[in-house]
């Protein structure tokens, strides 16, 4: 059974399910089982906001059990317990060659794994042949047959933005390709200094998100609009970071993606004709499963 899980910062993500990467580690059993991964004698629950942006996704355990509910998730969608899993996953483009080989290691650290999740067991083996491809390019492949002349593509993340320059015959230009520390923890950053600003207090995470996603929660109708004015001010930023990396996106067909990319579509003043936004948050997992299945058809 192929795979594919987009390693967010912010949000992990398959085909079919998306939660937080925030990882809350239990030495005894939590009165709750949603979202709870029980794994080597400990407990943790999933889909907890995340405790800031980690610069190495390999150096403790929590992508690993992260891996581990992307995978349940998928299973549980099937109604099946075990199975043979091949993983294709993702890295930022200008990271790939440094982070792969070490991501594939830390994925298939075990042959066979045997864990419980939300009060079922599971056992999986991981397929040795862990498939990596660049982050973002993945999201727009299957699109690339109908997409005519060169073209920018912008994964905007929680922690990173991925700015990748596609030729005309439907290659990365590598001497052109940016990933640029800025996303949406820049968005919640700016929100909380000026709330500082203004009222002495920060939003949670989850305030924000709601707000960014428009949902029905009670709330200062002040502190909104201040939310709302510096979601403006980091899409002006935003469209401006792209300038400074030559993306010129006014006059050449340019792909966002990613949550950031919603904020652009929703919250920004400025909505140039030649920007096409790709809704759908779980694309790059698409992507990943996707190439995968081709090359294995290949084979």
């Amino acid at each position: 059974m192929i795979i594919g899980i987009d390693h967010g910062y912010g949000f992990t993500k398959t085909s079919n399910s998306i939660f937080a990467s925030g990882v809350a580690k239990f030495k005894e059993q939590p009165p709750v089982t949603a979202n709870i991964v029980q794994y080597n004698n400990m407990y943790y629950q999933i889909g907890v906001a995340p405790d800031g942006l980690t610069t190495d996704k390999t150096a403790n355990e929590d992508y690993y059990i992260l891996t581990l509910a992307a995978i349940a998730e998928e299973l549980k969608r099937c109604n099946i317990v075990s199975a043979h899993i091949i993983l294709a996953v993702g890295i930022p483009l200008t990271r790939y060659g440094a982070e792969k080989e070490d991501f594939i290691n830390y994925l298939s650290r075990n042959d066979t794994v045997s864990f419980g999740y939300e009060d079922k067991q599971y056992t999986i083996r991981i397929d040795p042949q862990i498939y990596v491809y660049p982050q973002g390019y993945a999201a727009i492949a299957p699109q690339l047959n109908t997409i005519k002349g060169t073209c920018y593509l912008a994964d905007i993340g929680t922690g990173t933005t991925e700015i990748l320059p596609i030729s005309g015959d439907h290659k990365i230009d590598l001497k052109r390709a940016y990933t640029i520390q800025w996303g949406v923890s820049n968005c919640i950053s700016m929100i909380n200094e000026e709330m500082s600003r203004e009222y002495q207090c920060e939003l949670s995470t989850d305030q924000i998100i709601d707000i960014m996603l428009d949902r029905d929660i009670v709330i200062a109708e002040p502190v909104k609009k201040l939310v709302v004015e510096q979601i403006r001010e980091w899409c002006a930023a935003t469209f401006v970071l792209f300038h400074t990396k030559k993306v010129n996106y006014e006059i050449t067909q340019t792909f966002c993606f990613g949550g950031g990319s919603g904020l652009l579509k929703r919250f920004s003043n400025d909505q140039p004709d030649m920007i096409t936004y790709i809704d759908d948050i779980k694309a790059n997992a698409k992507g990943y499963e996707l190439l995968t299945k081709a090359i294995i058809s290949k084979k």
